[in-house]
């Protein structure tokens, strides 16, 4: 193993023994850390989480910003970007906060496409055939 005790060893660094076995040298300066302040055990295992990841946006909320996204993209603008619409959605009280990619990642989810006109804020042209 490369950080063990072996004189050979003493030399290699984070990007050396990341590049050994196959993972990123932040892996292995967190691996480091991790043993050195809780032990050999802890190092060898994944890290637990304390609590459930707390989920933000129920179905009200989402109804809602799906309700903004359908809405006519601000002045000046040809349609709502993911930026636009976080800060919006934060600026009417919504939510106290949220980040552009949670808009997409919401918006991926309901295969809603923002600001164009084929989600519903326009009627749809009719088609000649």
């Amino acid at each position: 193993m490369a950080l063990d005790e072996i004189a050979e060893n003493e030399r290699w660094t984070d990007r050396k023994i990341a590049a050994a076995y196959g993972t990123h040298e932040r892996t292995i300066g967190i691996l480091r850390k991790r043993f050195v302040q809780e032990g050999f055990e802890s190092a060898l295992e994944r890290k637990q989480r304390e609590f459930p990841p707390v989920i933000k946006i129920d179905g009200e909320k989402e109804a809602k910003i799906i309700a903004v996204t359908c809405s006519a993209a601000p002045e000046g603008q040809s349609r709502w970007t993911l930026q636009l619409l976080a800060e919006k959605v934060v600026a009417l009280g919504i939510m106290e906060s949220i980040s552009p990619t949670a808009i997409g990642n919401l918006l991926k989810k309901t295969t809603l496409s923002h600001g164009y006109k084929s989600n519903g804020a326009s009627p749809r042209r009719q088609m000649s055939l």
